[in-house]
């Protein structure tokens, strides 16, 4: 059952969502001016000019018309069915699991397995598209390694420049 649940699950991550409210007023107001060390002026750019927004387009895009359709033929219906029921249900009871591979499949078999897994082998395009959204995952992880690694930076910038004005 992980693995079909898997082969619909390949598409979701977290993307954390951030605002810039404050870092635009500064810029727009010419109030970034204000903070007198470079660096930290350099870290706050940093973390807010790491965006993912110009990724994420193209990942969905990728998923969407190219991974997505291929699994989607290759299982029987019954199966999708089963698994978007459950994680409604998950919803309603609000306690959607992290760990989506989690959900509890019941309505396959052993022969409809087989056909899934020879359907996806049998398909070129199917290697090439997992290979994609693989590769789009390993990026995703890197920008937010990447942003991680700024966000530490500004913290630390910041610490530094309030123990340095008391």
């Amino acid at each position: 059952a992980s693995f079909i649940v898997n082969l619909q699950a390949v598409g979701r991550l977290y993307l954390p969502s951030t605002s810039d409210n404050t870092y635009q007023d500064l810029v727009s107001t010419g109030n970034l001016k204000l903070i007198k060390d470079d660096s930290v002026i350099d870290a706050i750019r940093a973390y807010y000019t790491d965006e993912l927004s110009w990724w994420y387009a193209e990942y969905i895009d990728q998923l969407v018309n190219g991974y997505l359709p291929i699994v989607v033929h290759a299982m029987p219906m019954s199966i999708h069915q089963e698994i978007l029921d459950n994680e409604r249900n998950q919803v309603l009871r609000d306690t959607i699991d992290r760990s989506i591979l989690k959900t509890n499949i019941q309505s396959y078999n052993r022969k409809e397995v087989a056909q899934i897994i020879e359907a996806l082998a049998s398909d070129t395009a199917f290697a090439f598209q997992l290979k994609k959204i693989t590769r789009s995952h390993l990026v995703h992880r890197n920008v937010l390694i990447g942003n991680k690694v700024n966000a530490i930076s500004l913290f630390e910038k910041l610490e530094t420049l309030e123990r340095n004005e008391n």
